[in-house]
Protein backbone atom coordinates (compact mmCIF):
# COMPACT_ATOMS: atom_id res chain seq x y z
CA UNK A 1 0.00 0.00 0.00
CA UNK A 2 2.74 2.84 0.86
CA UNK A 3 4.39 1.82 -2.61
CA UNK A 4 1.32 2.80 -4.37
CA UNK A 5 0.45 5.74 -2.40
CA UNK A 6 4.18 7.06 -3.57
CA UNK A 7 3.57 6.45 -6.97
CA UNK A 8 -0.09 7.81 -6.65
CA UNK A 9 2.24 10.90 -5.51
CA UNK A 10 4.96 10.77 -7.63
CA UNK A 11 2.17 10.90 -10.69
CA UNK A 12 0.64 14.16 -9.25
CA UNK A 13 3.91 15.48 -8.56
CA UNK A 14 5.69 14.66 -12.11
CA UNK A 15 1.71 15.83 -13.67
CA UNK A 16 1.77 19.32 -11.56
CA UNK A 17 5.73 19.58 -13.09
CA UNK A 18 4.54 19.27 -16.75
CA UNK A 19 2.17 21.76 -16.08
CA UNK A 20 3.95 24.37 -14.62
CA UNK A 21 6.50 23.56 -17.71
CA UNK A 22 3.91 24.09 -20.36
CA UNK A 23 2.79 27.13 -18.68
CA UNK A 24 6.19 28.38 -18.75
CA UNK A 25 6.56 27.43 -22.14
CA UNK A 26 3.02 29.36 -23.11
CA UNK A 27 4.45 32.36 -21.29
CA UNK A 28 7.56 32.55 -23.21
CA UNK A 29 5.84 32.10 -26.68
CA UNK A 30 3.08 35.02 -26.14
CA UNK A 31 6.25 36.97 -24.42
CA UNK A 32 8.18 37.03 -27.33
CA UNK A 33 5.24 37.16 -29.82
CA UNK A 34 4.26 40.72 -28.43
CA UNK A 35 8.09 41.90 -28.55
CA UNK A 36 9.95 40.80 -31.18
CA UNK A 37 7.22 42.33 -33.75
CA UNK A 38 7.52 45.25 -31.96
CA UNK A 39 10.65 45.27 -31.71
CA UNK A 40 10.81 44.80 -35.76
CA UNK A 41 8.21 46.92 -36.41
CA UNK A 42 10.41 50.13 -34.02
CA UNK A 43 13.15 49.25 -36.09
CA UNK A 44 11.63 49.57 -39.40
CA UNK A 45 10.05 53.24 -37.87
CA UNK A 46 13.43 54.17 -36.64
CA UNK A 47 14.97 53.65 -39.76
CA UNK A 48 12.24 55.67 -41.79
CA UNK A 49 13.23 58.20 -39.46
CA UNK A 50 16.45 58.66 -40.59
CA UNK A 51 16.53 58.43 -44.06
CA UNK A 52 15.66 61.62 -45.56
CA UNK A 53 15.62 60.38 -49.12
CA UNK A 54 16.30 57.95 -51.84
CA UNK A 55 17.06 59.22 -55.21
CA UNK A 56 17.71 57.18 -58.46
CA UNK A 57 18.03 57.84 -62.04
CA UNK A 58 19.32 56.85 -65.23
CA UNK A 59 21.32 58.95 -67.68
CA UNK A 60 22.55 58.18 -71.01
CA UNK A 61 25.29 60.77 -73.00
CA UNK A 62 25.27 59.87 -76.64
CA UNK A 63 21.39 60.25 -76.53
CA UNK A 64 18.95 62.82 -78.06
CA UNK A 65 15.83 64.78 -75.81
CA UNK A 66 15.52 63.75 -72.76
CA UNK A 67 18.64 61.75 -71.58
CA UNK A 68 18.34 62.35 -67.78
CA UNK A 69 15.32 61.08 -65.37
CA UNK A 70 15.99 61.37 -61.92
CA UNK A 71 13.59 60.78 -59.00
CA UNK A 72 13.58 61.98 -55.45
CA UNK A 73 11.74 59.80 -53.12
CA UNK A 74 11.13 60.93 -48.88
CA UNK A 75 8.76 59.95 -46.91
CA UNK A 76 5.70 61.85 -48.40
CA UNK A 77 6.38 62.89 -52.07
CA UNK A 78 8.00 62.39 -55.30
CA UNK A 79 9.66 64.45 -57.30
CA UNK A 80 10.96 63.16 -61.00
CA UNK A 81 12.45 65.57 -62.90
CA UNK A 82 13.87 65.31 -66.79
CA UNK A 83 16.59 67.25 -68.28
CA UNK A 84 18.03 67.32 -72.02
CA UNK A 85 21.17 68.05 -72.56
CA UNK A 86 22.51 71.18 -74.30
CA UNK A 87 23.18 70.82 -77.95
CA UNK A 88 24.80 73.66 -79.71
CA UNK A 89 22.19 75.06 -81.90
CA UNK A 90 19.05 73.86 -80.16
CA UNK A 91 16.93 75.99 -78.57
CA UNK A 92 16.48 75.33 -74.93
CA UNK A 93 12.93 75.81 -74.88
CA UNK A 94 12.87 72.54 -77.33
CA UNK A 95 13.17 70.39 -74.28
CA UNK A 96 12.88 72.16 -71.07
CA UNK A 97 13.51 71.05 -67.65
CA UNK A 98 10.43 68.48 -66.28
CA UNK A 99 9.77 68.42 -63.07
CA UNK A 100 6.54 66.64 -61.72
CA UNK A 101 5.50 66.06 -57.33
CA UNK A 102 3.36 63.44 -56.69
CA UNK A 103 2.55 61.98 -52.86
CA UNK A 104 3.36 59.08 -52.31
CA UNK A 105 1.67 55.61 -50.52
CA UNK A 106 3.00 55.30 -47.11
CA UNK A 107 3.48 51.69 -47.70
CA UNK A 108 5.40 52.39 -50.66
CA UNK A 109 8.01 54.49 -48.70
CA UNK A 110 8.40 51.41 -45.84
CA UNK A 111 8.73 49.24 -48.65
CA UNK A 112 11.54 50.97 -50.19
CA UNK A 113 12.81 51.71 -46.74
CA UNK A 114 12.65 48.21 -45.35
CA UNK A 115 14.26 47.16 -48.62
CA UNK A 116 17.59 49.36 -48.09
CA UNK A 117 20.20 47.77 -46.39
CA UNK A 118 21.96 50.88 -44.88
CA UNK A 119 25.15 49.15 -43.97
CA UNK A 120 26.05 47.14 -47.27
CA UNK A 121 24.61 50.42 -49.23
CA UNK A 122 27.08 52.72 -47.60
CA UNK A 123 29.95 49.91 -47.89
CA UNK A 124 29.89 49.82 -51.89
CA UNK A 125 31.67 51.62 -53.94
CA UNK A 126 30.98 54.98 -55.97
CA UNK A 127 31.11 53.35 -58.81
CA UNK A 128 30.51 49.47 -60.25
CA UNK A 129 31.25 48.59 -63.62
CA UNK A 130 31.46 50.92 -66.04
CA UNK A 131 28.30 53.59 -66.10
CA UNK A 132 27.82 54.21 -69.75
CA UNK A 133 30.79 53.25 -71.24
CA UNK A 134 29.70 52.28 -75.11
CA UNK A 135 26.05 54.31 -74.83
CA UNK A 136 24.92 51.64 -72.28
CA UNK A 137 23.64 54.32 -70.05
CA UNK A 138 24.53 54.63 -66.03
CA UNK A 139 21.93 54.50 -63.57
CA UNK A 140 22.54 55.70 -59.56
CA UNK A 141 20.92 55.45 -56.16
CA UNK A 142 21.94 57.66 -53.44
CA UNK A 143 20.14 57.69 -50.28
CA UNK A 144 20.66 60.33 -47.50
CA UNK A 145 20.97 58.51 -44.24
CA UNK A 146 21.33 60.53 -40.61
CA UNK A 147 22.09 63.83 -42.68
CA UNK A 148 24.92 61.63 -44.20
CA UNK A 149 24.52 60.59 -48.25
CA UNK A 150 26.01 57.81 -50.42
CA UNK A 151 25.60 57.64 -54.28
CA UNK A 152 26.51 54.46 -56.08
CA UNK A 153 26.48 54.40 -59.66
CA UNK A 154 26.34 51.21 -62.21
CA UNK A 155 26.20 50.01 -65.92
CA UNK A 156 22.10 51.12 -66.76
CA UNK A 157 20.39 47.82 -65.83
CA UNK A 158 22.41 45.65 -63.81
CA UNK A 159 21.68 44.60 -60.68
CA UNK A 160 23.83 45.13 -57.91
CA UNK A 161 23.70 41.64 -55.14
CA UNK A 162 23.77 44.28 -52.00
CA UNK A 163 20.92 46.57 -52.83
CA UNK A 164 19.13 43.99 -55.54
CA UNK A 165 16.17 44.36 -53.16
CA UNK A 166 16.35 48.03 -53.00
CA UNK A 167 16.74 48.18 -56.87
CA UNK A 168 13.68 45.74 -57.28
CA UNK A 169 11.44 48.05 -55.17
CA UNK A 170 12.44 50.76 -57.36
CA UNK A 171 11.88 49.44 -60.19
CA UNK A 172 8.66 47.86 -59.33
CA UNK A 173 5.53 50.39 -60.85
CA UNK A 174 3.91 51.24 -57.54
Amino acid sequence: MPGLMYMGMRKRIENKMRFESVKWILFLMVSLNFLCPAHSQNATDGKQAQINYIKFGHSAGMCDGYCYNEAMITKDRIITTQLAWKKAGRDSSEFPTKTDTTVIRPNHWSRLVAAADIVKFFNLPETIGCPDCDDGGAQWVEISYQNKSHKVSFEAGKTIDDMAALQKELRSKE
